[in-house]
């Protein structure tokens, strides 16, 4: 979906558009604070900073895909979250304010020189490449279980149809023969 874009910090990934669906990521890994980059670990809970509108919608993933992909927002001790307990982890001022999306950016913004955006902004910093390629190595890299199952169901149908056209042609031979 091109309108649901997220972006990410301390994450550096990248994606192929021309991939099979529910398989388009090709590379992601953490990065650390001090530059260097580590494996995302399976079955690690990860401390995740969200909009709650965007926290909210993780349900809505389930049954977009048909119940192929669930995310499932969890608390320290990996105990699962409802939409409606996400409420219960809003990030509050001193005042015990809920902070909102725009405060916080432009807080930032003001904390920035002459209120002006870091130049660093101006340009892309690497951490999520889009690409599009149709070559096979870019297309099967890290393959997960959906492209792996299709592949198969691919193969298997181009063999059943192989064997079927070499049977048709058997039997057209041995018409013509007789």
């Amino acid at each position: 979906m091109s309108s649901a874009q997220l972006f990410f910090s301390g994450v550096e990934y990248s994606f192929n558009t021309s991939r099979m669906l529910f398989n388009k990521v090709d590379y992601a890994m953490l990065r650390q604070n001090d530059g260097s980059l580590a494996e995302i670990e399976d079955e690690k809970l990860y401390c995740v900073v969200t909009g709650m509108y965007a926290g909210q919608m993780l349900g809505s993933v389930e049954s977009t895909s048909f119940g192929l992909i669930s995310i499932t927002p969890r608390d320290a001790e990996g105990n699962p979250l409802t939409a409606d307990q996400l409420v219960n982890y809003v990030i509050k001022d001193e005042k015990g304010t809920p902070l909102k999306e725009w405060y916080a950016i432009a807080s930032y913004i003001d904390e920035m020189e002459d209120d002006k955006m870091d130049e660093a902004y101006s340009k892309t910093d690497g951490r999520k490449v889009v690409y599009t390629s149709a070559k096979p190595g870019d297309l099967l890299r890290g393959a997960n279980k959906f492209t792996v199952i299709v592949m198969i169901v691919i193969n298997l149908a181009a063999v059943g149809i192989g064997f079927g056209v070499w049977g048709i042609v058997r039997r057209v031979k041995k018409k013509k023969a007789a």
